[in-house]
């Protein structure tokens, strides 16, 4: 569409489980993958599956965030014939907030 805004749905698939993810933020300044424990939860994978990190986040209303861990995961994103897969390592966080996941933008 020329000039005018792109209305389309994107759709987010986590490729464990056949998952689909609503409420994504794609957040051009962020520097990080963000999943939110919910989802793990909700995909029945825990915590064991995580890789432990040494460091803390900043920049939720300026608050310390203290990660569970990170996790590789596949996610596809929208439908075919245009549909990409690729593995994210996604920082995975245990807190309230109003999207599933947080994808930086490369």
């Amino acid at each position: 569409m020329d000039g005018g805004l792109q209305n389309d749905s994107m759709v987010i698939r986590m490729d464990k489980a056949n998952f689909v993810v609503h409420k994504v933020l794609i957040d051009n300044g962020s520097s990080i993958d963000i999943l939110f424990m919910d989802v793990l939860r909700k995909m029945e994978i825990g915590v064991f599956s995580l890789r432990s990190v040494g460091t803390s986040l900043i920049g939720f209303g300026g608050s310390e965030v203290i990660p569970l861990g990170t996790i590789d995961l596949p996610i596809s994103i929208g439908v075919e014939p245009k549909r990409k897969t690729m593995v994210v390592k996604f920082l995975v966080v245990d807190i309230a907030f109003a999207y599933n996941l947080i994808l930086e933008r490369p």
